[in-house]
């Protein structure tokens, strides 16, 4: 069975330590919590907004799954969300 996750807000730290919308083209890998590999559909990529649309999941509802971003230095930020029916 399919979820959901809803849309997410991608916000990066400018120069003077302020969160600002990440704009386009940031990559947001997906996985599940206890898999050792990301999803197939991973990475979904942001809008000109900063924003990852919704989007279906082949995982259980209920599933936790992880979002992170990542730079050239590894882990850059990550927040964990419980998908839907």
């Amino acid at each position: 069975m399919a979820s959901f996750f809803e849309s997410i807000r991608v916000l990066v730290e400018d120069a003077s330590g302020v969160l600002v919308d990440g704009g386009s083209g940031v990559e947001v890998r997906i996985r599940i919590e206890g898999e050792s590999t990301d999803l197939f559909e991973s990475p979904f990529t942001t809008d000109a907004a900063g924003i990852v649309e919704s989007a279906e999941l082949p995982c259980e509802p209920g599933t936790k799954v992880y979002f992170r971003i990542e730079n050239h230095d590894g882990l850059a930020g990550s927040i964990a969300l419980i998908t839907t029916a």
